[in-house]
């Protein structure tokens, strides 16, 4: 069974959809024939990224930074104004990044209803059937109870309303048994810090309740989670609106995050 978004979670989705213009993701500089705005680097893009490179943003555009050398940046209906030669060519580039062509005024001219209706054909494409959902009647009495303990039950299976929180923020509520902070961003030097100023040390051979998995690929960390029991860990496999909190047996850690080493911290009172 997959965990699925609720029809609640796509109407708060809504605002995670650009209404305000688009980003056109463009390969030589040639590109620019009959675009009345400047042609960012990526490096602009990223020094803008408040601006132009939200989460929201990269969520949406499913993170094709990384897969261009230039961007441009066109406010609400400009697109449509251009030459049919570069909007032919810009949506060719697009397909082939696998993104959607519903522009910012396409999308502002759709009612709520046609608006969901497309925002659940976008999650189909993207989003669904990513995520197994643990069968909820099966985590055992102990997991719930820690989950309890630390105030994030109502989480399990559940989507934030927005991009950015992410698994570092989640293992941090966890740890300090504050819910408001699985709804921020971290990043792991934050998180390693507040474990090291709170004497959780890098010591268990096998997890516990309470401790912190961290997952290490090529001593890189990539993912963290918190365990609820010695068999099952609570976390959140990205920083998509679309990812959800999520229940994961320790024993199919490998299925999501292969090739990785998971390094198991405890909290060392002593």
């Amino acid at each position: 069974m997959k965990i699925r978004p609720s029809a609640q979670n796509f109407s708060q989705w809504l605002h995670c959809v650009p209404a305000h213009g688009d980003l056109l993701f463009l390969d030589d500089l040639a590109d620019q024939w009959d675009l009345p705005v400047p042609v960012l680097t990526v490096r602009e893009v990223n020094d803008r990224a408040a601006e132009l490179w939200s989460l929201n943003m990269r969520s949406w555009y499913r993170y094709s930074l990384s897969r261009v050398q230039f961007v441009a940046w066109l406010p609400v209906g400009t697109f449509e104004r251009l030459s049919r030669k570069t909007r032919v060519r810009v949506l060719k580039k697009h397909r082939q990044l696998g993104l959607k062509s519903m522009t910012s005024q396409s999308w502002t001219t759709l009612s709520r209803e046609e608006k969901l209706r497309y925002l659940q054909k976008w999650y189909r494409t993207f989003g669904d059937g990513k995520y197994e959902k643990f069968p909820v009647k099966k985590i055992s009495q102990p997991a719930w109870k820690t989950l309890r303990e630390i105030g994030l039950a109502k989480l399990v299976a559940s989507f934030p309303n927005h991009s950015g929180p992410n698994c570092f923020a989640l293992v941090l509520a966890c740890v300090s048994q504050d819910a408001s902070l699985a709804d921020q961003w971290l990043h792991w030097p934050s998180l390693e810090r507040f474990l090291t100023q709170n004497s959780y040390r890098c010591t268990a051979a096998t997890p516990s309740a309470g401790d912190v998995l961290v997952f290490f690929q090529k001593e890189a960390v990539v993912h963290a989670a918190f365990a609820i029991s010695p068999d099952y860990y609570f976390e959140k496999p990205g920083q998509d609106f679309y990812e959800p909190y999520r229940v994961v047996r320790w024993k199919d850690r490998l299925l999501d995050w292969p090739k990785t080493q998971v390094r198991i911290y405890h909290f060392n009172a002593g």
